[in-house]
């Protein structure tokens, strides 16, 4: 299996929410209106803002990030954002969890926090995705979300070793994987965009072998 390191984990990242930017500033003007009654307006609106926020997010755990990233159009969902949040790990290889929050339908909304697994022995000491009524250690109160939702079970696993594999599962969970709007159509074109012709390969295959398991 093909290795790809942290570098190139922040590269992808980077492209995929300045994808999600440039599609967001051409949302139609009630989405948008949807996202600032839900989430207010802290959503990242330039390229400079989302290389900001996500560098802040990334590599440092004591900041909150105070900005959410657009995600790429979901083909289902009003619109989707998302935000890492550094959790652990090294210098070399930071783990992340990654936050979401998606704009389902009108003011509809639903969290959904990507973690890595709690301390040895305790209930969530797997990876895993579970709601939230909340995103970013707090930062964010989502409008739209009901209150009957539970924000602790269910604790779904999820299969990710590292940051790349969570954010994999993350892409996935939205976006899906084959067809037009799936990622394996999405990681070609980013591919192309960061000149790395090999990369889309690598991505599928780390999908299939470990995130997937097809």
């Amino acid at each position: 299996m093909t290795n790809l390191g942290d570098k190139t984990c922040y590269e992808l990242i980077l492209a995929y929410a300045k994808r999600g930017r440039e599609e967001w500033a051409r949302a139609p003007d009630e989405v948008r209106e949807s996202a600032l009654n839900c989430l207010g307006n802290r959503i990242a609106k330039s390229d400079a803002e989302v290389s900001k926020a996500l560098s802040l997010a990334y590599y440092s755990s004591d900041a909150k990030c105070r900005m959410l990233l657009p995600m790429p159009k979901p083909s289902k969902l009003d619109w989707a954002f998302f935000v890492p949040i550094r959790e652990g790990g090294d210098a070399a290889t930071p783990k992340h969890s990654f936050h979401v929050c998606l704009l389902v339908k009108d003011e509809n909304c639903l969290g959904l926090r990507f973690e890595f697994g709690h301390e040895p022995d305790s209930s969530h000491d797997y990876s895993h995705v579970q709601l939230s009524r909340d995103i970013v250690r707090g930062g964010f109160q989502i409008g739209g979300v009901p209150n009957w939702l539970p924000d602790s079970y269910p604790a779904i696993p999820v299969r990710a070793r590292d940051s790349l594999e969570m954010f994999l599962c993350v892409c996935v969970s939205v976006h899906g994987f084959s067809g037009d709007s799936g990622m394996k159509q999405t990681f070609r074109e980013l591919s192309q965009q960061l000149a790395r012709p090999n990369l889309a390969s690598a991505l599928v295959e780390r999908l299939e072998g470990s995130v997937l398991a097809l």
